[in-house]
């Protein structure tokens, strides 16, 4: 012993009055899981995530001076999500996938329309370049159109802050009214659903194989796709590889929910990092125009799900989940825990996604 001395140091976890970046994941996952934990015992719809954004966002806004958030971190976190959607896939869900083509474009036409419509009332109340106020409004993740905004010189601070918004608004109504519709229709489930309850109801559980198999399956092929540039590519990969995995041999395990709880805090406290006091300052000057746009991005999803409950049959549960304006990994994994059409919810976002990363860029860069 050494006069009493710690082995470790405050000066191990700040540098330069930044807490480093695992300390910063450490303490922001505690944080998050207390959110979570708060959050279930108040019963809110997707506990995990919201509790999670929620608590570190009130942290983050006072002035704490956390490190970025390892992406590597949040590629996993997809990659978990993406296994779990993939071990629900069977081969009866192929005709199921199929099935929504249609529903897709609309989605997609609809989504993109209702972004320029969008778009185009922000150029006009605001005193925001086109690009930016386009890049703002439009309907998909807000990594992807940080990224873009970056690579052309657009506000990107300002594009970050109408996403988080959304994201926070979006995250905060639509699991309540996809609760609310459950409530009040308990019965009511589409020609195509496929929820996690119904997995093993009145079946003979197989063998399964070894959960190792399972994560070997989903990371590498999460990670390769990922490495090909494709939107949301760790997810997308992870889920389509163990699903084909599936189809062809039904004794893939499928992950605890624990794992998904876990990976859900991590999303949360990721997303909670972004709102610094200097976004928090910032969207003051634009809180009108931000309300509204968050406002009309939820009726426009909201409607758009009615449409798709009586024109395709979509139950109302799987609608608002699927025409919700958010990411394909975060309404993903709120369908996995309210028990919803999760296959359904992470089809129609994915391609919805690529489409509008594909279609929007070009509007902006060269019509708008």
């Amino acid at each position: 012993m050494t006069n009493g001395a710690l082995p470790v140091k405050v000066s191990d976890f700040v540098l330069n009055g930044e807490i480093n970046i695992w300390a910063t994941v450490i303490i922001t996952f505690a944080i998050g899981y207390l959110g979570f934990f708060l959050f279930q015992k108040m019963r809110v719809p997707a506990a995990a995530l919201s509790g999670s954004l929620v608590l570190n966002s009130i942290v983050t806004m006072m002035e704490v001076n956390w490190s970025a958030y390892p992406s590597i971190l949040i590629i996993v976190v997809q990659i978990i999500i993406g296994i779990t959607i993939g071990s629900f896939i069977n081969r009866e869900d192929l005709r199921a996938i199929k099935k929504l083509a249609t529903p897709t474009v609309v989605l997609s036409v609809w989504m993109i329309l209702g972004g320029l419509i969008t778009g185009y009332v922000i150029v006009h109340l605001t005193e925001l370049d086109v690009g930016t106020a386009y890049v703002s409004a439009a309907p998909a993740g807000m990594s992807e159109m940080c990224t873009f905004a970056m690579a052309y010189n657009f506000n990107v601070p300002v594009v970050a802050l109408f996403h988080f918004l959304r994201i926070v608004v979006v995250y905060m109504t639509v699991p309540l009214l996809a609760k609310y519709y459950a409530l009040k229709k308990p019965q009511e489930v589409s020609d195509a659903v496929i929820t996690t309850k119904n997995r093993t109801d009145g079946k003979v559980e197989k063998k399964e194989y070894s959960l190792a198999l399972t994560l070997t399956i989903g990371f590498i092929s999460g990670f390769l796709v990922w490495k090909t540039g494709v939107p949301n590519g760790a997810m997308l990969g992870s889920m389509a590889f163990v699903g084909a995995a599936r189809i062809y041999n039904g004794k893939i395990k499928g992950l605890p929910k624990t794992y998904v709880s876990i990976a859900l805090v991590v999303l949360g406290a990721s997303l909670g990092l972004r709102l610094t006091p200097e976004a928090a300052r910032a969207l003051l000057d634009l809180v009108g125009v931000a309300v509204l746009f968050s406002v009309i991005t939820f009726l426009n999803g909201y409607f758009l799900a009615i449409l798709m409950n009586r024109v395709f049959k979509i139950d109302m549960i799987t609608a608002v989940l699927a025409c919700a304006a958010a990411g394909v990994t975060q309404m993903s994994a709120i369908a996995i825990d309210m028990d919803a059409d999760v296959v359904s919810v992470s089809v129609l976002h994915s391609l919805r996604l690529i489409i509008i990363v594909a279609v929007l860029p070009v509007y902006i860069l060269y019509v708008a």
